[in-house]
């Protein structure tokens, strides 16, 4: 089986590692002395126990430590031989500062795969932003589409973002782990094995929440724009296609 290093928190994040724990990884949950992941105080609560927790972070071990102390930040880096994928979604620089980062962890464990879930990135203009899924959702025009047509921009009711950047982070990372290192089949076409020995070098992914959500929008936008002109050929009696 594999290990994953869990290093997320609130939504994005653990719902990659919820997907991967229920397909039978070993996951670690890293919660950070003395609070642990803040979405243990998010509603709602139960017996001292948040069900929003539960709900995206059920069939995880846990291991809590002080990120201040540096046995504890010495205690991490112990286990990352023996971890295949290492999953964060912290703030701009979190990892780097602990010295977490890609660049430092496969000095310790050369094959080891990294998933860094973001809003904006970790390059780019935006890229020292911190975001959440109402941030990404007010970036990408989503809010402008629901509520009142007259009324000002709402949220969606369900955490969309957050929902889109954490199966892609889940699917790109299970992808790296079939398509890495792999037996090469003599039937398999060229282009499938270039892609191959692509996906072999890829070791440090990135899901950026507020970016796909806005990519998205875009592609359902162009896909109605097309459906609405192919209707308007069909009622002038033209060529057209619903689809």
């Amino acid at each position: 089986g594999k290990t994953v290093l869990d290093f997320t928190q609130y939504l994005a994040g653990p719902t990659a590692t919820r997907l991967m724990a229920e397909l039978g990884a070993d996951v670690i949950k890293v919660e950070q002395a003395t609070g642990g992941d803040p979405s243990r105080t998010l509603p709602f609560v139960k017996n001292d126990r948040s069900i929003y927790f539960i709900q995206q972070n059920r069939g995880k071990k846990s291991l809590c430590l002080d990120f201040k102390n540096p046995d504890g930040i010495d205690q991490l880096r112990a286990l990352i031989p023996k971890v295949d994928v290492v999953i964060e979604n912290y703030g701009p620089g979190g990892m780097e500062r602990r010295g977490l980062d890609y660049a430092s962890l496969k000095q310790i464990n050369p094959k080891i795969i990294m998933c860094s879930i973001s809003a904006f990135g970790r390059k780019g203009p935006l890229s020292h932003l911190t975001g959440y899924d109402y941030i990404a959702q007010g970036y990408s025009g989503i809010m402008h589409m629901t509520g009142d047509p007259d009324g000002p921009p709402r949220f969606v009711g369900v955490a969309i973002a957050d929902g889109i950047a954490g199966v892609s982070a889940f699917g790109a990372s299970v992808a790296v782990w079939f398509l890495g290192p792999v037996n090469i089949d003599p039937l398999n076409s060229q282009e499938i094995l270039q892609t191959r020995e692509k996906m072999s070098r890829v070791k440090h992914l990135s899901s950026i929440g507020g970016i796909m959500l806005l990519k998205i929008l875009s592609f359902d936008m162009l896909e109605c724009k097309i459906q609405l002109l192919s209707m308007d050929k069909l009622a002038d009696g033209g060529p057209g296609d619903l689809g």
